[in-house]
């Protein structure tokens, strides 16, 4: 089975596509796993790493029912059109929530060596911190945006207040000179 996959790979990799090359590794990742032997087979692990494989299991399906319930609120806050075309990064908001949701999926149903295949799905779990990260220089240059836009009309009222005492000041000293004029020396 592993020789054929083998070479299916080889003649896939010819053309070198990032989609078909991801494809290609999770499918042979799945068989290689599912048909090597369990090399740790007399190897009993201790009670504690049992019950920190079980907490990490715990905390990942934790993390992720709240990506799936920031997904669900995502969709009644914005509302079905926030992943429909037409609106900005709506492909990214989508491909969000595949991942999101089948990873949940085969978190809960993969069990043993095939769940490790779900593993790899945590590669494009990190895309959510892309995504975060595109949030804050978003929401920053926003914030920056905004100041500098007050800042702006600030600037304005300053030299408007700038010019009317600059004025005031030039009919003060006109008057000055007028009453110097004026007065007997």
């Amino acid at each position: 089975m592993i020789p054929n996959l083998n070479r299916r790979i080889e003649k896939l990799h010819g053309e070198s596509t990032l989609a078909k090359d991801l494809k290609v590794t999770i499918l042979y990742t799945f068989f290689h796993e599912c048909d090597s032997p369990d090399t740790l087979m007399f190897v009993q692990p201790s009670e504690s790493w049992l019950i920190a494989f079980e907490m990490a299991e715990t905390i990942s399906i934790s993390i992720t029912c709240l990506f799936i319930l920031e997904c669900f609120l995502s969709l009644v806050a914005f509302g079905p059109q926030f992943y429909l075309p037409g609106t900005e990064h709506w492909k990214l908001h989508v491909f969000d929530v595949v991942v999101v949701v089948s990873t949940f999926v085969l978190e809960i149903v993969l069990r043993g060596k095939e769940r490790e295949v779900a593993g790899l799905l945590i590669i494009l779990r990190l895309w959510r911190i892309v995504k975060v990260m595109e949030a804050v220089v978003v929401g920053l240059s926003l914030s920056n945006d905004e100041e500098v836009e007050r800042l702006q009309h600030e600037l304005d009222s300053l030299k408007d207040s700038y010019a009317a005492l600059t004025k005031e000041l030039a009919q003060q000293r006109q008057e000055n000179e007028s009453l110097k004029q004026s007065c007997p020396q």
